[in-house]
């Protein structure tokens, strides 16, 4: 006859938070981007320009099996373009950027995925009186190239070089018009020079950092960017979602997993059962002496949690406790794919 115990319910305001699934890359420098996560990216084209778009290649991208941009056979029309953006590092020093990227494109001539930062020169974060700008020109085509711009020696070729953009601030400030020009693009060294107090702000848009393939003078191009890596953080484009992976939140309790409803702690001589509701809070749902467990056998105890179902836990000959979670408001099925179950071992014999 199964044990049958009744339990006042008592709730315990306890940061037991709902275990999610974040990416192995969320916890360290890569992060993936994706059609179902851009990862802070927004994307955008211009002049007739077909929408850029994530696939697979081409060739072998510097990080997984993807990359972003227009692919073959789809080509940027005349003064057409796409890109990427994004609005953080606001207020960081322009000296203090280290940036490079990965880029793939079908012709040896032509720009090909320029840089863009957006400054103030006066070091106020509140909005950007200037933007300074990476080209580069040449290469070989249909194989991957690294670019680092912030390691440019000046020029088109062969490391590329950087100009000064005045025409997309609003009310661009004389301080903008320093020694980078089109005519010959300098080095990252002389762009930190000519603007020592800069810091990267936010355009009109809140955009402080763009990157851009840009169809001026190559009929016919396309190109994709791969591996774009600012300050440390890397962005990996990819057309599938990151793997899930588990994860330990460092709070003692047993086996965590993706997705459980309900966490173990054991202590020395008993287990305790929390719930997680729909609004990520735990509470207490349970507290199985391990004396009781043994002398209930397979047919386990059973309490009572009223409107939030029924918690069981039975001790099998090993030690091993069933723990389930059924029933309640907030609908347990006591299924361990559902997180409402789970298989503890907290040493006993």
């Amino acid at each position: 006859m199964l044990k049958f115990i009744r339990i006042a319910m008592i709730v315990v305001l306890a940061s037991v938070a709902l275990i999610e699934a974040p990416s192995a890359q969320a916890q360290s420098s890569v992060k993936i981007v994706w059609p179902g996560g851009t990862a802070g990216w927004y994307s955008y084209e211009f002049g007739s320009a077909p929408k850029p778009a994530f696939g697979y290649g081409p060739g072998a991208p510097p990080l997984g099996t993807g990359s972003f941009g227009i692919f073959s056979p789809l080509v940027v029309p005349n003064l057409g373009g796409a890109g990427i953006g994004r609005g953080d590092f606001v207020g960081t020093a322009l000296s203090a950027m280290s940036i490079s990227y990965s880029t793939y494109y079908n012709n040896s001539t032509g720009d090909n995925w320029r840089l863009k930062l957006y400054i103030n020169t006066t070091g106020s974060p509140s909005s950007a009186n200037c933007a300074v700008e990476y080209v580069h020109a040449g290469g070989p085509a249909n194989t991957w190239l690294l670019r680092v711009p912030t390691a440019a020696t000046g020029g088109y070729t062969p490391s590329g070089g950087w100009v000064w953009r005045s025409d997309e601030i609003a009310a661009p400030s004389g301080p903008c018009n320093a020694s980078p020009n089109w005519g010959s693009p300098v080095d990252w060294s002389a762009v930190t020079a000519a603007y020592p107090s800069a810091v990267l702000a936010p355009n009109s848009s809140g955009t402080t950092i763009v990157l851009q393939i840009f169809e001026f003078s190559t009929p016919g191009l396309n190109g994709v960017i791969d591996a774009v890596t600012i300050n440390g953080i890397t962005w990996d484009f990819e057309v599938d979602p990151p793997p899930a992976s588990f994860f330990d939140p460092g709070d003692g309790r047993y086996d965590p997993r993706p997705g459980d409803r309900l966490a173990a702690y054991c202590e020395a001589k008993r287990v305790l059962i929390y719930g997680v509701n729909n609004r990520s809070r735990g509470f207490l749902l349970g507290i199985f002496e391990f004396e009781a467990l043994k002398q209930a056998g397979e047919e386990g105890i059973y309490l009572d949690r009223g409107v939030d179902g029924i918690v069981s836990a039975s001790m099998g000959p090993q030690g091993h406790i069933w723990v389930a979670w059924t029933g309640g408001q907030y609908n347990a099925s006591g299924r361990p794919e559902h997180g409402f179950a789970k298989l503890v071992h907290c040493g006993t014999q």
